[in-house]
């Protein structure tokens, strides 16, 4: 915009995503074929491109499994990637006798932003559906490893909040500790913190 003279305030700078009528049609049929009410579930959405930026799946597991037995409905989501869905594939072995609605890998880029507006609460890391959930004001824990949250958090989303190990070397903004592909930053998050900024949201 500043190329041809329009200089936008902070204030009047925001995020958009437009969900068609159509595609919010389709995202409330799959909720209500599967007994869900909007505003009412958990959405995971655990992986990320990059999969160093991603909580371990056994963490990820353990999370779901306590959030599904305090009674919250879960919905898993990701993108169609092989790599993606590997790691939810991963995650529900580990957590087999839970109840959800697992949409991993079949929904478009519109449609995932239906399900993220119609969510109560958004789990994800450091990934394209945080700012999505910020263009939608819907509220997020947002898990950050390697990159700085200064620079990719929730941004203007009341209701966006950072979970993170706070370790003297985060942000390093490297692909794992030494190149590795492993971030002990992210290795070391507990599921407690992670799921008390989730009942404090959903609260």
């Amino acid at each position: 915009m500043r190329r041809i003279g329009i200089f936008p305030s902070y204030q009047e700078r925001n995020l958009c995503f437009h969900i068609p009528k159509d595609v919010r049609r389709t995202i409330l049929k799959y909720l209500e074929e599967a007994g869900l009410e909007e505003r009412a579930y958990i959405l995971i959405h655990p992986a990320s491109r990059w999969l160093f930026k991603c909580w371990p799946g056994d963490k990820v597991a353990e999370l779901m499994q306590r959030l599904s037995a305090q009674g919250y409905p879960l919905v898993m989501s990701s993108s169609p990637d092989s790599k993606e869905l590997s790691m939810t594939e991963e995650i529900l072995m580990r957590c087999p006798d839970i109840s959800l609605l697992n949409l991993s890998g079949k929904l478009s880029l519109k449609e995932l932003g239906a399900l993220i507006h119609s969510c109560a609460c958004l789990v994800c890391v450091d990934s394209l559906p945080v700012h999505i959930a910020s263009a939608l004001k819907t509220p997020v824990a947002a898990i950050f490893g390697p990159s700085s949250e200064d620079a990719w958090g929730p941004w203007k989303n009341p209701g966006g909040c950072v979970v993170a190990e706070n370790i003297s070397c985060r942000p390093c903004n490297l692909d794992g500790c030494g190149g590795s592909k492993v971030c002990d930053c992210l290795e070391q998050l507990p599921v407690d913190r992670v799921l008390s900024v989730i009942k404090r949201i959903m609260n």
